[in-house]
């Protein structure tokens, strides 16, 4: 009786700390934000053009197979959907339809799985797979020209991932890629709303997975600033992330200086110029 008494304690304290960890960030399940993506550089005569909607979703306490045991686990969606259908220069340049998902643990300190479905040009359906138990990281692929013979064991994690019975079938394992040697990962997309879950920082670094590479990136607070955006004036902090691999690569976010830390501009250098991505709209 005290052995069942101590497993129920231990069970139901992890879950209420999981539960209170998630009713302590600043975004709740199924905040959705939505962002124009617009270009200014040489291929636009260096004026602003709009080429894409963007859209940031949050998916709280999705269930996930466990590779080591018959039952289900917990975890959370970060979503971000690109779409260029409604801009006639993008669709004329190269049509986008993309989707990335990052699926983490619950406490937001773990990357999963992340899920990346491109039906533009590149047509392309992959997934980088985590497995915290093997210290491992994998590459699976959704290949429509692959054999029967090519379609290798796919792990339990798969089972709770919505597929057709073709993509279940056509799921091949692609190549390992570095083994994971930090007990906390995040993916770039995860990583923005771990910075909304902080307080003032000045400056961090944290270990992020990025197609099959591991890489660190630093954090940098910039300073205070009054962000202008759709005739509305917002104060904010505004934060460099940028890789150590390199120095020559890093990108700008601007998040609300208030309690729900809602990011308003990300900014980054382009082929030949540079794109901001600027809040719209908030569902």
């Amino acid at each position: 009786m005290r052995v069942f008494l101590l497993i129920c304690t231990c069970f139901f304290s992890s879950n209420l700390n999981a539960s209170s960890q998630l009713s302590n960030w600043p975004f709740t399940s199924g905040e959705t934000l939505h962002y124009k993506l617009s270009y200014q550089g040489l291929l636009t005569s260096f004026v602003w053009a709009d080429l894409a909607d963007v859209k940031l979703s949050f998916v709280a306490d999705t269930q996930l197979a466990d590779t080591l045991s018959n039952k289900n686990k917990t975890g959370h969606k970060f979503i971000v959907n690109i779409n260029t259908e409604h801009y006639l220069k993008a669709e004329l340049i190269q049509p986008v339809r993309y989707s990335y998902t990052a699926t983490t643990d619950t406490v937001l300190e773990k990357i999963l799985l992340v899920e990346k479905i491109d039906l533009g040009k590149a047509n392309r359906h992959e997934f980088l797979w985590l497995d915290w138990q093997a210290k491992e990281t994998y590459l699976f692929e959704v290949n429509e020209s692959v054999s029967p013979a090519q379609n290798q064991k796919i792990p339990k994690y798969f089972n709770s991932i919505q597929l057709s019975d073709s993509q279940r079938t056509q799921l091949v394992y692609k190549e390992s890629g570095d083994k994971i040697s930090h007990e906390n990962i995040l993916d770039p997309l995860s990583l923005i709303y771990y910075l909304r879950t902080r307080d003032n920082i000045e400056e961090s670094e944290k270990f992020i997975a990025v197609s099959d590479d591991i890489r660190k990136y630093k954090i940098k607070f910039m300073g205070k600033e009054t962000l202008k955006l759709n005739d509305q004036k917002y104060q904010s902090k505004k934060y460099k992330i940028q890789t150590h691999e390199n120095k020559d690569k890093f990108y700008y976010v601007w998040l609300t200086d208030d309690k729900k830390k809602i990011p308003l501009r990300f900014a980054m250098d382009a082929p030949l110029g540079q794109l901001n991505i600027n809040l719209v709209d908030i569902k």
